[in-house]
């Protein structure tokens, strides 16, 4: 799943931390684990992995 995640985030290209955000805020509040868009965030690689999921779990807070 995390994978799958990633691939469809890296193909959005420039927009994919944006959308990778939007999905972790969406995931979480429908209760789905956040370990799931966690995981895909630290697959991207050793700048933007530990980003995007600071990024989405700051804005989630924040829309709670």
């Amino acid at each position: 799943m995390a994978q799958h995640v990633r691939e469809i985030i890296e193909s959005l290209g420039p927009f994919g931390g944006v959308a990778f955000v939007l999905l972790y805020v969406v995931l979480t509040v429908l209760f789905v684990p956040s370990t799931i868009p966690s995981v895909a965030g630290a697959l991207s690689g050793p700048i933007s992995g530990p980003s995007w999921p600071s990024g989405g779990c700051t804005t989630k807070g924040c829309s709670a």
